[in-house]
């Protein structure tokens, strides 16, 4: 009797140790596959930068590579004191080789306007420069409220953050345009997360850009960014190629 007792033992320790090293397989899958998703905003976003009176860069806005050469923003981010955007002015920007922990570095890029969307809160950059970067893909799944997304964005200089959110709702809104798609998120975007993307936490594919907040006095009851669709009609309008 004691010797089955100790073969049943035995067993059940065997059982419970293979179920262990499984979990902790899957563990580590889950924790590689969100380290390369992270990776991959990183190199597909970029910080829109200008010289403070230091003469130091400092991040302005946000954007997203969706080509070779284009970066999709948000239109604000580039119009003028007269609140025109200037086909063809140059703006500077930084990639993510460029970030440093230890806080802002010399390098940047140039980039000219090349097209804004006359409809939405959208603008596109084309890259003067040859530089090395990953390419957003479009998100073509549902975007419904419950959804849970990735957002990277440059919040008041702070380069490269990170942060977790949710769909609230999509709707149509009346700013800063007119019948503008856009997607409410349970998410404060700052001064800097402008013209940056929203990603579905899966696969690292662009939903949205930044676009504006609602104020509620001086909190911030939510972020709103131009939703899929409305970039898709932009990026067609313009003859930009881009994957899904």
């Amino acid at each position: 009797m004691t010797k089955k007792f100790l073969y049943l033992l035995g067993f059940i320790f065997a059982i419970a140790l293979w179920c262990g090293c499984c979990v902790q397989s899957t563990h580590v899958q889950n924790t590689s596959q969100l380290r390369a998703v992270s990776e991959h905003l990183d190199q597909s976003t970029v910080a829109l930068v200008k010289k403070n009176i230091y003469d130091i860069y400092r991040p302005f806005c946000s954007g997203v590579w969706v080509s070779d050469k284009v970066i999709l923003t948000a239109r604000h981010c580039v119009t003028n004191d007269n609140e025109e955007v200037e086909v063809g002015s140059v703006v500077d920007f930084q990639t993510y080789n460029e970030f440093s922990p230890q806080g802002p570095t010399e390098k940047a890029y140039f980039a000219y306007v090349s097209g804004y969307s006359k409809t939405s809160d959208l603008a596109m950059l084309t890259s003067i420069d040859d530089v090395t970067h990953d390419t957003a893909r479009i998100y073509s799944g549902d975007i419904y409220a419950g959804l849970k997304l990735q957002i990277v964005g440059h919040p008041i200089g702070m380069n490269w953050s990170h942060s977790d959110s949710e769909v609230m709702q999509v709707r149509i809104s009346y700013f800063p345009f007119v019948n503008q798609k856009v997607i409410q998120v349970v998410h404060h975007i700052y001064f800097g997360n402008s013209g940056g993307g929203m990603f579905d936490e899966d696969e690292g594919k662009l939903m949205g850009i930044a676009s504006y907040v609602r104020l509620d006095g001086d909190f911030v009851v939510a972020g709103f960014f131009v939703h899929r669709d409305e970039i898709t009609k932009f990026l067609t309008e313009q003859e930009v190629s881009f994957s899904q």
